[in-house]
């Protein structure tokens, strides 16, 4: 076995590792100073081995670092371990090879290999090979969530600790996505990596994608009623939450929570996007890809876009579960219509004797959380002193001789006199309250003006007489929980009975309506309970399951 310069006998120096693909290998050196062990392994993926024992030429280790390691790899690879596929032979025919190498490296100044620029080909390879190696990670995601959280979740629901309508609602055609992605694509974009050098194209193989997209569009449809499902029952049933927690600490679930790997087909599409991007930018124009790459752009471009919106409620719905964790995992703040503005540390004003005290915020679009830090080893941990409510806060710049940077924030649950850490900390907060404030009054306020417009129906002619229509525009927020529309994921529904806009949760309710012949309607949960005299489905819902 190989030793390093200077390595103790017992020491190996190293064991390399080929593979069948062209540009895919890795090394693993001891003996060697860190960096370069650290340059040999970005060689990756591995898919056949080969120990070479050959003698080490003393020049060899001088030029693997990270200086020389394109030129150099690239030619051992090419031109010297072609067909080394035994010991026995590396033995035989490596120590010429590498004597030519060294005529080459060393007539190359280090200035012409530091500058050594990769071929188009190598380009589009690498870009093909990226988007391989990201469709095995997101396949195995996609295992995770259908095979492991959805199939154990089933298991428990069929035994009727929880509905099994739940479980399916929650991770919606998960399973077709997984099936798609890990019988079709997957093994398609496989064989085309090793059939690169005589079809070096991924064009055709995106096209077939494409009819497929609509499964994004219904997993994205259904994300946010997916993620107030799985806050619910895991509050609601104690046999769900242990579920989930149990794989959860998995070492394939990598300390991330079920909502993060959910986020994971949202963002798939914009993926493809950019991979395709990238791709179409070094393809020559007469390359035979380029008209299929095109077409596979144009309609994943499409897709992508009415993906954006959720795709942002998705970044910011990652920063409401990292709060949530921050906070114990035992405040309700993740919800579709929170939206987080800003965080940071502060320092608040004792009332008595004035004393600063450490304090950190966290700024929604709907409250102020104004928590205390507390020790622990395992990341930033806080605990939850009081929510502020936006209806009817005020900020206020204040000074104060002894403590420089304060201002007043009011609202109906609390006072707190606080003070930044310097002049542009405080403008930062004070503006950020400001804006947060105007925003959120400027929505109240046209939910109010809506509300005074309609006509609204009394109780006795409730079904029985048509009601006025809200007009969509007039209102930004559901007329009944308050919860903000969007274009993707919220969209707005009307009340058959009252006029009322309102949000898909308030809305799934359906009762026969006297003056439309006795059809059934939607209407919403206080119509429905008005109408039938029963509890509606979202009440149903916040009160536990009944069998």
């Amino acid at each position: 076995m190989l030793r390093a310069p200077g390595a103790r006998a017992q020491e190996p120096m190293v064991q390399m590792l080929f593979t069948d693909y062209k540009y895919k290998q890795k090394a693993v050196f001891t003996g060697f100073p860190s960096s370069v062990q650290l340059t040999c392994q970005t060689i990756r993926n591995v898919c056949a081995c080969t120990y070479i024992s050959d003698v080490w030429p003393q020049w060899m280790h001088r030029v693997i670092n990270h200086r020389y390691m394109n030129v150099c790899w690239d030619y051992i690879l090419k031109r010297f371990l072609k067909g080394a596929s035994s010991e026995c032979r590396c033995v035989q025919g490596l120590n010429k090879k590498m004597i030519r190498a060294k005529h080459i490296i060393t007539n190359n100044p280090v200035k012409q290999l530091t500058h050594y620029n990769e071929t188009n080909e190598q380009k589009l390879f690498k870009i093909a090979n990226e988007l391989l190696k990201t469709e095995k990670a997101y396949v195995a995601r996609l295992h995770l969530l259908d095979q492991v959280f959805s199939a154990k979740l089933m298991e428990e629901a069929g035994k009727g600790t929880f509905p099994v309508e739940v479980v399916k609602n929650i991770f919606s055609n998960i399973s077709s996505v997984h099936t798609f992605h890990s019988q079709f694509l997957l093994p398609d974009l496989e064989r085309r990596m090793g059939e690169w050098e005589s079809t070096p194209r991924i064009g055709d193989i995106l096209l077939k994608l494409t009819p497929f997209l609509k499964m994004y569009a219904e997993y994205v449809k259904n994300f946010d009623q997916a993620m107030e499902l799985l806050k619910q029952w895991s509050d609601r049933s104690p046999q769900f939450k242990s579920i989930i927690q149990e794989i959860q600490c998995q070492e394939v679930c990598g300390s991330l929570t079920l909502q993060h790997h959910m986020l994971e087909p949202v963002q798939r599409v914009p993926r493809y996007e950019m991979l395709l991007k990238d791709y179409l930018k070094k393809l020559p124009p007469d390359h035979l890809d380029r008209r299929d790459a095109e077409k596979s752009l144009e309609i994943i471009a499409t897709a992508a876009t009415h993906s954006n919106s959720a795709i942002r409620k998705s970044d910011n719905l990652k920063k409401l579960l990292e709060i949530y964790e921050m906070l114990g995992e035992e405040e309700d703040i993740v919800n579709a219509s929170n939206e987080f503005i800003k965080e940071g540390h502060i320092l608040k004003l004792a009332a008595r004797n004035t004393s600063a005290m450490e304090r950190y915020l966290f700024l929604l679009n709907n409250m102020l959380l104004y928590c205390v830090p507390k020790f622990s080893l395992g990341g930033p941990k806080y605990t939850l002193r009081t929510r502020i409510g936006m209806d009817g806060m005020k900020v206020l710049e204040t000074s104060n001789e002894d403590y420089p940077h304060t201002f007043q924030v009011s609202g109906k649950e609390r006072m707190l006199e606080l003070q930044a850490s310097s002049e542009q900390d405080k403008a930062g907060w004070i503006k950020a309250l400001q804006e947060t404030i105007a925003v959120f009054q400027q929505k109240n306020e046209s939910f109010k003006t809506a509300s005074k417009e309609v006509e609204e129906v009394s109780t006795a002619e409730l079904g029985k007489r048509a009601p006025r229509w809200i007009r969509d525009n007039e209102v930004t927020m559901c007329m009944k929980c308050k919860e903000s529309f969007n274009a993707l994921t919220r969209r707005r529904h009307h009340c058959r009975a009252c006029g009322y806009v309102v949000c898909w949760k308030c809305s799934d309710n359906k009762v026969a309506l006297q003056y439309d012949n006795n059809k059934v309607n939607k209407v919403c949960r206080d119509c429905f309970s008005i109408l039938t005299g029963e509890e509606s489905l979202l009440t149903l819902h916040h009160q536990g399951y009944r069998e």
